[in-house]
């Protein structure tokens, strides 16, 4: 006898469920393990829980976020192998989900795999949320994937100012615009200060003017 036909061949069954975030294959022990502990939370909770992972996701090195999970822990009598547990499952579905830019029905089908094939009220709660979630994790990816090439600016800060006298001259008296770039640089938050003349602030100026005509046609 052959010894490939001594071989047993495995139940397609046995085989677990894939889900769509991660493209057909079943899910790791970090979700299937951290949805059981979720689905064991009294329902109460999971509003407050859901605020605490929204900045868990989006900004995990903040200490602050550490203090208010061991106090939400405290005083709804939940664990902290089982908080961080249900944090890494809902973490790693949206983060997948966002990356593929998953819809929000394929998301239900695997929030209803995870379930045992159940629509119960913690899958319509994850669910529902969804939306809102997917909003905050797409915009945070299009910045990873643009710092990862390069400073990118987020916001900025500006006063006029009137320079008068300086050690070099006086009575110079020429306004000028101070202006403050913030901006992310590999994850990092940074900012710069520039001086404007008034003929770099009309050259801005024309440069934005034009990029706003260009952003409507």
């Amino acid at each position: 006898m052959e010894i490939n036909d001594m071989q047993e061949t495995s139940d397609p069954a046995d085989k677990p469920p894939g889900l769509n975030c991660f493209e057909g294959q079943p899910a790791p022990p970090i979700v299937t393990e951290g949805w059981k502990q979720l689905s064991a939370f009294p329902r109460q909770v999971l509003e407050p829980f859901w605020l605490l992972l929204a900045p868990a996701v989006m900004n995990p090195g903040n200490p602050a976020n550490q203090e208010l999970m061991a106090l939400f822990c405290k005083e709804n009598d939940i664990s902290p192998e089982s908080m961080l547990a249900a944090m890494g499952c809902c973490e790693l579905l949206l983060k997948q989900a966002a990356a593929l830019d998953l819809p929000e029905d394929l998301f239900q089908q695997d929030l209803e795999t995870l379930a045992g094939g159940k629509t119960d009220d913690l899958v319509q709660f994850v669910g529902k949320r969804f939306p809102g979630a997917m909003k905050g994790l797409r915009q945070q990816i299009f910045m990873d994937t643009l710092s990862t090439h390069g400073k990118v600016m987020t916001s900025l800060d500006w006063r006029l100012d009137r320079v008068q006298h300086s050690s070099k001259g006086n009575r110079l008296n020429t306004d000028i615009v101070m202006l403050t770039l913030h901006y992310q640089d590999g994850g990092k938050g940074d900012k710069i200060t520039l001086q404007l003349t008034q003929e770099a602030a009309k050259k801005l100026k024309t440069f934005c003017s034009r990029l706003d005509e260009g952003s409507r046609t």
